[in-house]
Order: C-alpha cells, then sequence, then structure tokens
C-alpha cells in the first residue's frame, strides 16, 4: 500500500499543476518552479537531517539531468522551453537518477507519438505543421505512472 508521505503529495501537485498550465497555455509560471523547488529543498534537507538521503556525491546525481537539459536548451535555442529544463532540475530534488531517466525516456517516447499523431492528423486536414509545438510535461505522465507503481512494489 502507497503511503502518502508530504514529499509525494508534493510532488504529484507539482507535476499536475505544471502539465495543466503546459497544456493550457504552452507555459509554466516561475513562480510554480519557485515554490516546489523550496518545498524540495526543505524536504531533502529534513531527509538529511533524519539520516535517510543520499550521501555524497549521490545527493547531487539526481541534478545532472537537469543540467544537460540546460545545456541543450541553451545550445539549440528553441525546442526545448526553460519550463523543461526547470522542471527537470526541480524534479531532481524528489526523484533519484534512475526514476529521472526512466522519466524523461517514457517522456520523450510519449512526445515522439504525440508528434505522429499530430503529423497524421494534419497530413489528413491538409493543414501546415509550421508553428506547432507539443506541451512535453504532460507528456511525462506515463512515465510517473510507471514510477509510482514501481515504489509501491508492484513493478
Amino acid at each position: 500500500m502507497l503511503t502518502l508521505s508530504f514529499s509525494f503529495i508534493t510532488q504529484l501537485f507539482f507535476f499536475f499543476l505544471t502539465a495543466l498550465h503546459d497544456l493550457k497555455k504552452k507555459t509554466v509560471p516561475l513562480y510554480i518552479f519557485l515554490l516546489a523547488g523550496a518545498a524540495g529543498y526543505i524536504l531533502r534537507m529534513i531527509d538529511i537531517f533524519r539520516g535517510t538521503a543520499p550521501q555524497g556525491l549521490e545527493l547531487l546525481l539526481p541534478f545532472l539531468p537537469g543540467i544537460f537539459v540546460y545545456l541543450f536548451y541553451r545550445i539549440l535555442r528553441g525546442p526545448i522551453g526553460a519550463g523543461d529544463v526547470l522542471f527537470t532540475l526541480v524534479e531532481g530534488f524528489y526523484l533519484t537518477l534512475p526514476e529521472l531517466l526512466l522519466l524523461n525516456a517514457i517522456g520523450l517516447m510519449t512526445a515522439f507519438l504525440v508528434s505522429i499523431l499530430i503529423m497524421v492528423r494534419c497530413h489528413f486536414r491538409r493543414s501546415s505543421l509550421r508553428r506547432r509545438s507539443i506541451a512535453f510535461i504532460p507528456c511525462l505522465l506515463p512515465g510517473f505512472i510507471l514510477i509510482t507503481i514501481s515504489r509501491l512494489g508492484y513493478i
């Protein structure tokens, strides 16, 4: 049975809030990332004082995907939004490195499938694909479901 810890509820609230904003407006306000980051930092510090948090380098490893996404954001200047970068960085407070890599891999696969569906739809409607974009954060939902199920012990 899943124990609804404050960290888990905070992470789920952060995810759904950012996903809804990303779907609706294709942008996420900065204050959401600041609040979720502050809560994640406080929860991580509590875990450190309790002795339940990873030690040393393992404490910083979950932030590596966020750093790589930031580098891609700076190099590519367009396909990756700043919200995706901030989301990946903030999730480093809540997820382990393998969970974060799994989340992003499943998110990329889901975004690929959504892109294919959009291309097929535009082909049959004879509409242009120019200026089309998809919200990436909602594509992470299947990954969150899989991570939650794995934390329950069913996988």
